[in-house]
């Protein structure tokens, strides 16, 4: 599934962004052309920028003598989006982003990328609080309670086990958690699907291995473990298109807009983006249509039992949400401001703690 070779993928994924090639380019030219970082020591993102990026390529295809290059130039490539748009704000796991697209791409093609992603599909990471994150997590458990009450009960209620097992799934595009040989190809379907995929991945695997979580003790610490190992375990080959034709399978049976109670975060209500369809419609269909064939003729041979699609069974709640989502009236920006600020001082500890964990000590 998805496209075939490195060369493809370096053609096509500018395309995938609106971009042309030779066109589009920031600063005429971006940072390949100017050799120097934009960030000053003094910028508040500076540090946290640096640590990153002295971590990077730990399992990357990358000769030990080019790693200081390689780094050199992701610092860069960061420096360069961030001072060019000061109303982001940066977070740990963003340089797994721009470390695929450095890889694949080269330093001049993938900070084109890598700045379009930052205004579209990833500006929802950008924010300054940390509500909007949670929101993002909680989304995954709408997802499984709609289509497993009881798995939601169990991880929920009685494990009390948040989604911040997650958190680097969604931030990072999965580059964080799996092999680098499957980057290349997740990213595929990224950079042609909705921005919530990663909601959508995420509530996928959950799914996909409720009965062994069942069969667990409900133990916070126990599961919060065994969930974020399991996209480190995930098989090479075929098992990704099934993992990925099962999270379309989500998608189309609970749409985006039906989340986030029918309000959905400003990246998420203006997809698709114009430059979406006007340059790369079509190709969005080719890299969807090789994983939806390759699942069906997999199925149609009895194999593609590693995903198994639970029973949809609707509920009451399903169906008023989705009311909801066609007839309510958008929330005033207070409740929305007010909203966001409680999420900001409630959870703000704990998802930091959650955050240091992920990241720091990886």
């Amino acid at each position: 599934g998805g496209l075939r070779k490195e060369e493809e993928r370096c053609r096509k994924w500018p395309l995938l962004v609106g971009m042309k090639e030779g066109r589009d380019t920031p600063g005429g030219g971006g940072v390949a052309a100017s050799g120097k970082d934009c960030l000053a020591p003094s910028h508040k993102d500076w540090e946290v920028v640096r640590c990153d990026v002295e971590r990077a390529f730990g399992n990357a295809p990358v000769e030990g003598g080019r790693v200081k290059v390689k780094k050199r130039e992701l610092q860069r490539m960061i420096h360069y989006v961030m001072d060019r748009h000061p109303q982001l704000h940066y977070y740990q796991g963003y340089h797994d982003i721009a470390t695929v697209l450095l890889l694949t791409c080269g330093e001049a093609s993938g900070v084109r990328i890598l700045e379009r992603l930052s205004l579209s599909f990833l500006s929802f990471y950008h924010s300054e609080s940390l509500g909007p994150t949670k929101q993002l997590l909680d989304q995954i458990y709408v997802i499984v309670e709609l289509v497993w009450e009881d798995l939601h009960t169990f991880l929920r209620d009685r494990a009390g086990l948040d989604p911040y097992f997650a958190l680097s799934w969604v931030l990072t595009w999965f580059a964080h958690d799996v092999p680098f040989e499957l980057q290349p190809r997740l990213f595929d379907a990224h950079l042609s699907s909705h921005p919530s995929l990663p909601v959508y991945l995420s509530a996928a695997l959950v799914l996909a291995n409720g009965e062994e979580a069942l069969a667990m003790s409900p133990e916070m610490p126990e599961l919060h473990t065994f969930f974020k190992s399991l996209p480190g375990r995930m098989a090479l080959g075929d098992r990704v298109e099934d993992w990925l034709a099962h999270a379309y399978h989500l998608m189309k049976r609970v749409p985006p807009e039906t989340l986030f109670n029918g309000d959905p975060p400003h990246s998420w209500a203006n997809y698709p983006y114009e430059w979406t369809v006007d340059r790369s419609g079509k190709l969005e269909a080719v890299v969807r249509s090789r994983t939806q064939t390759r699942r069906s003729r997999r199925m149609g041979r009895g194999e593609g039992h590693h995903w198994p699609l639970p029973a949809f069974a609707y509920s009451k709640q399903h169906a008023e949400r989705a009311e909801y989502a066609r007839n309510a009236d958008p929330p005033s920006s207070v409740v929305s401001t007010t909203v966001l600020i409680a999420f900001s001082v409630l959870g703000a500890a704990c998802f930091y703690a959650a955050i240091s964990k992920e990241f720091l000590n990886v």
